[in-house]
């Protein structure tokens, strides 16, 4: 039996996140697997978030940051989207089998890929997964819970044709692989 890699990349879109993205970052360093690259895209942030990426990628090799001209206005959807090229086009390494799009404003226990990663190498037929939204407030979390998707998981593997190759995607806000074990 081969051995379950557990390679991952992170791109997170971030615009106007000063007030969590510290907490998001926190998190990650956290993990008890950490990702093997993180591209955090600036997409034209007024406040301090750009200051805040790279505060951190000057202090981690594996956080990079990925800076979008300010467009003026927040575009919703295809903004997130321009901004996901923008990072995926700037990883660095090929040598991951998962890749993620974490929003800049979530914070996660310190086990949470590890699990995520574990439900993957159970079931080589899973393709997509996320995690649960929960309420938050006054930074704590609340039993109101928005969305229950303990790590759902899509067992139609559409990623292959989303990423190319042997991949698929895993959410944080979602996640994913192609069955490479």
């Amino acid at each position: 039996m081969t051995q379950f890699a557990k390679n991952y990349v992170v791109i997170s879109p971030v615009r106007d996140e000063e007030a969590y993205l510290r907490f998001t970052i926190e998190s990650m360093l956290a993990q008890t697997v950490r990702p093997i690259e993180w591209i955090i895209v600036n997409d034209g942030s007024t406040d301090n978030t750009a200051a805040i990426i790279d505060e951190y990628a000057s202090q981690h090799c594996w956080i990079r940051a990925v800076h979008r001209l300010n467009r003026g206005f927040r575009k919703a959807g295809g903004g997130v989207v321009e901004a996901f090229n923008d990072g995926y086009h700037a990883l660095s390494t090929d040598n991951w089998q998962f890749i993620v799009k974490l929003d800049g404003d979530l914070t996660f226990e310190p086990d949470y890929f590890e699990k995520c990663l574990n439900n993957f190498q159970r079931d080589p037929h899973l393709g997509i997964g996320g995690g649960v939204i929960c309420y938050i407030e006054k930074w704590r979390k609340t039993d109101r819970v928005l969305s229950r998707v303990p790590c759902s998981w899509c067992h139609e593997n559409l990623s292959p044709r989303l990423l190319g190759g042997d991949r698929r995607i895993l959410a944080g806000s979602w996640m994913g692989h192609n069955g490479r074990s």
